[in-house]
């Protein structure tokens, strides 16, 4: 056992949740309303920020005209149903937990989704006994990929950098991760190797699983 790491950072959004695609079908549906189109590529720049972020860049792209905490109850409400019909864990993700709790690692989840929808997720799958704490969206001013989340993720697990591994599917929270000194381990899924490498992952693995596999790789962390 790696003996400088006691504690796992974990995204949920596309890392932990298969949800990349409810929340893909909540952004296209949210400027559809207005009868915009969205694209795949503004979605994917997307993928980190908080929804009152999200929100606020869409406002100011497309001068929509209604009031910020009006378009937040929209898309938040977009968000929820989505999630509820197609999120789903992502494959591999109750044995990762498993396994690192067996281990004796700490768990701490740290997502851009607000609190009501990733925590309603994380107690759905039982998985609320696996985590020492949470960090969510809308506890934070700046999100992926600033550095805020992770450092007030710091602060609630009491520890430093150089004993926590994160675990990240996407260039802004992969970002985020490092610019607070973490080891990030980057998986793939929703971006390819290359880019996740090119934001700064110090290693990419293709499945949950594989965070293991890092583990018990000599010098791998």
């Amino acid at each position: 056992m790696i003996t400088n790491k006691k504690w796992f950072f974990f995204d949920l959004d596309g890392t932990l949740a298969d949800s990349i695609p409810a929340m893909k079908k909540a952004y296209f549906n949210f400027l559809h309303d207005f009868d915009i189109n969205g694209t795949l590529e503004e979605f994917e720049e997307l993928n980190g920020p908080s929804i009152s972020e999200i929100v606020n860049i869409l406002k100011r792209k497309y001068g929509l005209v209604y009031k910020q905490k009006h378009l937040v109850d929209l898309y938040r409400r977009e968000v929820k149903s989505c999630y509820i019909n197609f999120a789903r864990p992502a494959n591999g993700a109750q044995e990762i937990l498993t396994d690192l709790k067996n281990k004796k690692y700490n768990l701490l989840l740290v997502t851009s989704a607000y609190r009501e929808l990733a925590f309603n997720f994380i107690v759905k799958q039982k998985w609320n006994s696996y985590f020492q704490d949470y960090v969510f969206g809308d506890e934070v001013k700046k999100a992926k990929p600033d550095a805020q989340i992770y450092s007030i993720a710091l602060k609630r697990a009491n520890t430093t950098p150089e004993a926590v591994v994160a675990v990240e599917d996407s260039p802004n929270g992969i970002k985020s991760a490092k610019s607070a000194g973490l080891y990030v381990i980057g998986l793939t899924g929703t971006h390819p190797v290359n880019k996740l490498l090119d934001c700064g992952a110090d290693m990419v693995i293709s499945h949950l699983k594989d965070v293991l596999t890092c583990l018990e790789t000599k010098n791998a962390l």
